[in-house]
């Protein structure tokens, strides 16, 4: 028994349109599944600060650098050698930083309402924060927010990966903003409180 060609063409096309809709509704389950709960991290790792300049103990989520050339002291993190983390590190700077303890990372989606610190926090392994603060530009304060968690904690250094909250401002060029940020002292020896 013969089949008409038309027949067979059509019952073909039927069954490549059937099989083209399940891939791309399984492609879209797929995207969507991987959707939920990843979010891009950024991976730093800061040394304690053992000498007077920065070097790898500052960091600047603004310019995502470690990097004093990018930075230019303008840090919004500085582990420093009394074991602190310090998020205003520069004069005029009114960063902050909330503890919000050992949550599940992904749960954490906008700035706390509670649990904030002023100048320092002791760093914990496994802790997720937020920080909230801005950038001195010639026009104003460049505000952004980050979370981040600490991965990794040991006496010279701290692993941390973070994940802004909303949209990162634009960073300015090396002309368009304010000339460097002196660097912090160097830290007293602990007891050193945090606040």
């Amino acid at each position: 028994m013969r089949f008409p060609v038309q027949a067979l063409l059509a019952a073909v096309l039927s069954l490549l349109v059937v099989v083209s809709a399940g891939a791309s509704l399984a492609q879209a389950t797929a995207e969507a599944h991987a959707g939920r709960g990843t979010e891009k991290r950024t991976k730093v790792v800061l040394t304690k600060r053992a000498t007077q300049p920065y070097e790898n103990s500052g960091y600047s989520f603004f310019f995502a650098s470690r990097d004093p050339k990018v930075h230019r002291n303008y840090v919004d993190l500085l582990y420093g050698n009394c074991g602190l983390l310090h998020f205003n590190a520069y004069g005029g700077s009114r960063n902050r930083v909330a503890s919000l303890g050992d949550v599940e990372y992904a749960s954490v989606h906008a700035v706390p309402d509670h649990g904030w610190f002023k100048t320092s926090v002791r760093p914990r392994k496994g802790q997720v924060y937020v920080f909230d603060g801005g950038l001195p530009t010639p026009d104003g304060i460049e505000k952004y927010a980050v979370k981040f968690v600490i991965t990794d904690l040991d006496s010279k250094s701290l692993t941390i990966e973070w994940t802004p909250l909303g949209e990162m401002p634009r960073a300015p060029g090396r002309t368009t903003r304010m000339g460097d940020a002196g660097a912090a002292g160097l830290c007293g020896m602990p007891p050193h409180g945090e606040e």
